[in-house]
């Protein structure tokens, strides 16, 4: 029986939906870590190169005897609780804990990571990203990362000033929706502040989601004319057919990115044209069965239950 485990936090739905369906449909043993409770609830021990540690239901797993790793939401904070009240102690429980954990997975597990976080600390940048997707043949959005006023007003001139700002990574509790921005309106202190992507604006027609798993990418559609759709969806997503080509490309930029799974997002414009916009390498894919006719839950198990070294 395949032994899959996934690092999470206790709150994240697709931990144990996936979890579930691993069990249920695959025959798999399943083991949710929630590495946010883990001063609650988890008992880790390290000696001599064997690693234990228990799982979500209290369960004592040799880190070796896991097939496949799942690092869904790895190196979180600890969830606030009585024992955590002053700042300090918080800040100092947490980061023992971070670094405990991903010790203990690094010297310990020997199966397949789904991403190996060495890669996805790689893939999460936004240069790296536009760079492999463009090697690959996606079109991608003009762009400029800076805090340089003179070079992003430039940017915006060069464009008409139809251009959008995106964050590069953001901050826990921090939702920031992608728009467009007169860049006139802001004074070269704002600018300065922090480092900013600045990309052409586009006029959508729709866009896809696309869940990467391994060799089977699936494109999912999302008719909307916002920049940012989660601010308006006209239609219910649902799972299209795309040109083989099309799927090509994604399942060679996920493998350039040195990634087994990832979430891509890419804007259909006006004239029909496909147009890269990123890569969430563990981004949100789970709401898009309540609200379409999608089962992403069981291809992520399926993939999870099947996943091996490498992925062609």
């Amino acid at each position: 029986m395949r032994r899959v485990g996934i690092v999470s936090l206790d709150v994240d739905l697709h931990a144990h939906a996936v979890a579930k369906c691993l069990r249920e449909r695959f025959n798999c043993s399943a083991h949710v870590f929630c590495v946010d409770q883990a001063h609650r609830e988890t008992v880790v021990t390290w000696a001599q190169g064997q690693g234990l540690i228990t799982d979500y239901n209290g369960e004592t797993l040799d880190l070796s005897s896991i097939d496949v790793l799942w690092w869904r939401r790895a190196n979180q904070p600890q969830s606030p609780s009585d024992l955590l009240q002053e700042e300090a102690v918080h800040a100092f429980v947490s980061a023992e804990w971070r670094f405990a954990l991903s010790g203990l997975w690094a010297a310990c597990f020997r199966g397949v990571w789904v991403n190996d976080p060495r890669a996805e600390m790689w893939a999460t940048g936004k240069q790296v990203q536009l760079d492999a997707a463009a090697k690959v043949g996606f079109r991608v959005p003009k762009t400029i990362i800076s805090n340089d006023p003179d070079q992003v007003r430039n940017f915006s001139r060069s464009l008409g000033g139809r251009i959008i700002i995106k964050k590069i990574a953001g901050a826990p509790g921090m939702q920031l929706a992608t728009v467009p921005i007169d860049i006139s309106q802001y004074d070269d202190d704002s600018i300065r502040l922090a480092p900013s992507v600045y990309q052409e604006l586009i006029s959508a027609k729709a866009h896809y989601r696309v869940v990467a798993l391994g060799d089977k990418p699936i494109f999912i559609e999302i008719i909307s004319s916002e920049l940012d759709w989660r601010r308006g969806i006209s239609a219910r997503p649902k799972v299209v057919r795309v040109d083989d080509a099309l799927i090509d490309r994604t399942k060679r930029l996920i493998r350039n990115l040195g990634l087994k799974m990832g979430i891509a997002d890419f804007v259909i414009d006006q004239n029909g044209d496909v147009v890269f916009l990123e890569v969430n390498v563990q981004g949100q894919f789970l709401f898009l069965d309540g609200i379409g006719d999608i089962d992403t839950t069981t291809a992520c198990a399926e993939f999870l239950a099947s996943v091996s070294e490498p992925i062609q």
